[in-house]
């Protein structure tokens, strides 16, 4: 399958399909330790959903989230 047009921008399409932007940013330049943690930190959980959701309702969404994943991420 091609995208068509600039090999590097195809490249980083598929990388940005498979890898975190924490390991793309440390690809692109070093990532200074006080930038890793603060990027841990800010990421978001499913514990930050806890009480605005019912667990079914998340649970039928990270299944939902998966799916959509298989299909799109190969």
């Amino acid at each position: 399958m091609s995208f068509g047009g600039n090999a590097e921008r195809n490249l980083m399409r598929k990388e940005r399909s498979t890898r975190s932007m924490e390991d793309i940013a440390r690809t692109i330049l070093p990532l200074p330790e006080k930038c890793a943690e603060q990027l841990k930190a800010a990421a978001i959980k499913r514990s930050d959903f806890a009480g605005f959701y019912n667990q079914k309702m998340m649970s039928e969404h990270q299944r939902y989230v998966r799916d959509c994943e298989a299909h799109f991420i190969r």
